[in-house]
């Protein structure tokens, strides 16, 4: 069965998601958002969430675990053929 991971981005050129498929049927999406200097990072049910946050050089200072609310409020980004990008096949 062909696999592959296919990353989106958003307008700035940050990426949005990381989709994981295998024979193009989606079985895991890490999605991220961007909140000033601030990356929440919700990956897929069971692990923990993240957000990370910068500071002015864009180095991360701080790894913090994100409350589970976060991760059952996630709604799954609209996916379009234009903002896909295959990023390797396994």
């Amino acid at each position: 069965m062909p696999s592959r991971t296919l990353t989106t981005y958003d307008g700035a050129g940050r990426e949005t998601a990381q989709i994981y498929q295998v024979s193009e049927s989606e079985q895991w999406r890490t999605t991220l958002s961007y909140d000033g200097d601030r990356v929440h990072v919700d990956p897929p049910t069971g692990s923990v969430a993240t957000t990370e946050i910068s500071d002015a050089r864009g180095r991360v200072t701080e790894l913090a675990p994100t409350p589970a609310p976060r991760q059952r409020e996630r709604t799954t980004p609209s996916r379009t053929p234009t903002t896909g990008r295959a990023t390797g096949q396994a």
